[in-house]
């Protein structure tokens, strides 16, 4: 989470982005790729695109940059004061923690009794607190339900 105190927060050569160097992030070199990560201000883009998009954020080298709004280096701490950013990356080494057990039985209904369908599939949560990740595969292609269910009205009108 970023609040404006942070000590190394930093301007880039074209002063239109805010930044700052983070040790533990996986290093991205390619200015093209966006990275998977989230904000809850920003939106992920390439370096380019956050340079010329009020919104957007990337990840480049070991670097979190974020559109500053023109924004000079104080004015962008003095926002971060009342908004704070909260930005989740890819670590360059993985954590992997161990869940309670009450709190992986609810996953395991959850994910038990998650349907998904080919196409979209919505999945939302109501904690802004957490990250997650919910890994689902389609198990009945949307489509063919959608005929199955138009074939069986159509027999049962004539």
């Amino acid at each position: 989470m970023l609040d404006g105190s942070e000590e190394n927060l930093k301007n880039d050569t074209q002063n239109k982005l805010c930044g700052l160097t983070i040790d533990d992030i996986m290093p991205i070199t390619d200015a093209s790729i966006v990275a998977n990560a989230k904000s809850n201000y920003y939106i992920v883009g390439n370096l380019s695109q956050a340079r010329n998009t009020t919104n957007k954020f990337a990840v480049y080298t070991k670097d979190l940059w974020f559109n500053n709004n023109g924004k000079t280096l104080e004015e962008f701490k003095n926002w971060l004061l009342n908004n704070n950013i909260v930005t989740y990356y890819l670590l360059a080494t993985p954590q992997y923690i161990l869940l309670n057990d009450n709190l992986q039985e609810q996953l395991e209904t959850i994910y038990n009794k998650l349907l998904s369908y080919q196409g979209q599939t919505n999945i939302s949560q109501e904690n802004n607190d957490l990250a997650f990740n919910i890994k689902a595969k389609a198990v009945y292609d949307l489509n063919k339900l959608v005929e199955r269910v138009t074939t069986l009205e159509e027999s049962q009108s004539l």
